[in-house]
């Protein structure tokens, strides 16, 4: 048999993890979006595990991250995300139902005891339709004078109304018009709809942040000007590493800062872009005098998000531009480093050449002072054969022994200092480094 790959099954299964749900208008929908961090997991799954209790449904054993259960014509699913939570209540009302939402149909008590904080709390209504004069008559009545989105999609199979926007109540609103999809097709058009909303405000998140940016941004350009002007005047090496310091700490900072936002503006990006292909996937079409979902997005989404790119933008350049600023000085500040060790050098050299002529000079005092040892000595031993009866002139053999042992000290010295040298002309050879 051939291996099957150790993760080929749970691959497989991610892929149908978030199954698109089979509706059959009228259903009344009612969706939560909860930001808590991934820490809150566990609760919340114990949490809905309250609410699979009540029902009477059997909890699973491990927490999974989609959990979906049914009970007569309510159907109730949780989703954990990276950030985030999200609900989805299906309510299959009859046409003759109250005017009631379907997270009414939940124990308000479990309701208020949700965590994380309420991000999109929306309600959709998903109904039959009939064609363009009399759905666009249905989402006035619903709508009111606010001023909404709408466009046909699904190739005309259905219509979709939407205004993004919060309601007296607290919740924002849809309305999805079947016109003949399939169950399928509707329940995959209502979580195209649902998951644009989401990510719409989730994309949103990182706009506040941006906007914060900008004083910070304006403030440090100024700076880092400021300090490139400093350092085009500085002309001591105390000048010159003082400014290293300030660059150094900007530099620091700006990293600091790029990391400390990084994950909000990428997601921010991811989220975008998920928000341009779902609303890509509904295909559609505009509804005379009407502003298409698309239409509506770009000329409010849109801009949010280029701010945020143009801080993420500036704030990569200001970083990039502090390390160049840096790297300049840091070069300068070495050459001013290395010219001071040329310094250096060049008077120990001039001392050592000093030392030299001291040493030849002390050197002709030091062979006269040798010799005059030496010929003491001499001297001392003529004195003594001269005892013993042997005729011999103590000064004449004194005088003749000066100049002899004067000139082998000097020749000892100067063969002495020859092997010194030749040493550390052998030392200092490329061979022998």
């Amino acid at each position: 048999m051939l291996n099957e790959h150790p993760q080929r099954r749970a691959l497989n299964a991610e892929i149908h993890a978030r199954p698109s749900q089979s509706l059959r208008p009228p259903v009344r929908v009612s969706y939560l979006v909860l930001v808590s961090p991934s820490t809150q997991a566990d609760a919340e799954w114990r949490h809905f595990t309250e609410l699979i209790d009540r029902f009477g449904d059997a909890v699973p054993e491990s927490r999974p991250n989609y959990y979906r259960f049914v009970r007569s014509d309510l159907e109730v699913i949780w989703e954990r995300h990276t950030e985030f939570s999200r609900y989805t209540v299906l309510w299959m009302a009859g046409d003759d139902a109250a005017d009631e939402r379907a997270l009414a149909r939940l124990p308000d008590s479990w309701v208020r005891e949700l965590t994380g904080e309420v991000l999109l709390k929306l309600h959709c209504d998903v109904v039959e339709g009939l064609n363009d004069s009399s759905d666009l008559q249905l989402a006035l009545e619903r709508f009111g004078d606010q001023d909404f989105a709408a466009s046909s999609i699904a190739d005309g199979r259905a219509a979709v109304f939407t205004d993004f926007d919060i309601q007296e109540d607290g919740s924002n609103y849809c309305l999805l018009v079947d016109r003949g999809m399939s169950p399928l097709q509707a329940g995959r058009n209502l979580q195209r709809v649902l998951e644009i909303n989401t990510y719409w405000l989730l994309a949103l998140l990182a706009f506040p942040v941006a906007k914060a940016q900008l004083p910070y941004l304006a403030d440090r350009e100024r700076y880092i000007q400021e300090l490139s002007q400093q350092l085009t005047v500085a002309r001591s090496y105390e000048q010159e590493a003082a400014l290293l310091t300030q660059l150094t700490q900007l530099e620091a900072e700006l990293a600091d800062r790029s990391a400390a936002h990084a994950f909000r503006f990428g997601a921010a990006s991811a989220y975008y872009d998920l928000v341009q292909q779902r609303v890509e996937d509904l295909r559609e079409v505009r509804l005379p005098g009407l502003q298409t979902i698309h239409e509506f997005s770009e000329r409010r989404l849109a801009p949010a998000m280029q701010t945020c790119t143009t801080v993420t933008n500036r704030l990569a350049r200001l970083h990039e531009r502090a390390s160049s600023v840096t790297r300049l000085l840091a070069t300068r500040v070495d050459m001013d480093v290395q010219l001071q060790n040329r310094g250096v050098l060049e008077s120990l050299n001039s001392r050592a050449e000093l030392q030299l002529r001291l040493q030849e000079t002390v050197e002709g005092l030091s062979i006269a002072a040798i010799t005059y040892y030496l010929v003491g000595l001499v001297k001392y031993g003529a004195s003594a054969v001269k005892s013993q009866g042997v005729p011999l002139d103590t000064d004449l053999a004194t005088g003749i022994a000066i100049p002899v042992i004067a000139f082998v000290v000097w020749m000892g010295l100067w063969r002495f200092r020859r092997r010194i040298a030749a040493a550390q002309s052998q030392a200092a050879a490329p061979g022998n480094e």
